[in-house]
């Protein structure tokens, strides 16, 4: 049973975001890039050496952004980070000189995310909304957003809500000819229903990804939990 959406957004504080022992968090902690967020960077600025920069994820982010930076044959316009989390995305876009706006509804990211940007960017300068995936691309769909990334975030939001964002996402990216990027660890898929009533809330299996890939014009590509739709 999912809990009643504002209880279970309540379950995302900074304890959520900071101190459990997984990769994810760990990378923030050792300001290094992991994989996933890597590949997204990667199929964002089409650089064709997503292998190597995954593989590169120990090295200080500094150095990673550079491999990844010189690599690069597109720039976005604008990125939109669905599910911004601890805002990792916002502040590598931002270092790499890429307008980006984060969006995520939780108390947690909007009290981590200013920490993020203050020690990896080095900023207090950047476009954050504290809302969900729907009323954030409201916010948005008039915007000339051209990449859209969803890392480790579509399985903790209700099916309902993101129906009402993927057909502002359909309409934005395909007036932009834009990106749209999907990522979890590469191997987590499909991914259950894990039964917290908060957290992965919605199972993502291949089901689902087709369903998506229908809306586009094109499949960039799809391997594990990856996908890059083209508009």
């Amino acid at each position: 049973m999912i809990l009643p959406e504002n209880e279970r957004l309540g379950k995302y504080t900074r304890d959520y975001f900071t101190l459990r022992n997984c990769q994810e968090i760990q990378s923030w902690h050792k300001k290094i890039i992991r994989p996933d967020i890597a590949s997204c960077l990667c199929y964002a600025l089409k650089n064709r050496h997503v292998e190597e920069m995954r593989q590169a994820s120990g090295i200080p982010f500094e150095q990673h952004l550079l491999k990844l930076s010189s690599g690069a044959t597109r720039k976005p316009n604008l990125v939109v980070d669905l599910g911004a989390g601890r805002g990792e995305i916002i502040a590598f876009f931002t270092l790499l000189g890429i307008d980006v706006i984060g969006v995520d509804p939780s108390p947690g990211a909007q009290e981590i995310i200013p920490q993020t940007m203050k020690e990896w960017a080095n900023t207090s300068d950047y476009k954050f909304y504290n809302l969900n995936s729907y009323l954030g691309m409201v916010e948005v769909a008039e915007l000339d957003v051209d990449t859209i990334i969803m890392c480790e975030s579509i399985e903790h939001i209700r099916p309902e809500e993101f129906n009402q964002a993927w057909g502002l996402i359909c309409k934005t990216l395909t007036r932009t000819k834009g990106l749209f990027i999907v990522a979890n660890t590469l191997k987590k898929h499909p991914i259950p229903v894990d039964n917290s009533g908060y957290d992965h809330i919605r199972r993502i299996d291949d089901a689902v990804y087709d369903a998506l890939a229908k809306d586009a014009r094109s499949t960039v590509g799809r391997k594990g939990s990856h996908m890059v739709l083209q508009f």
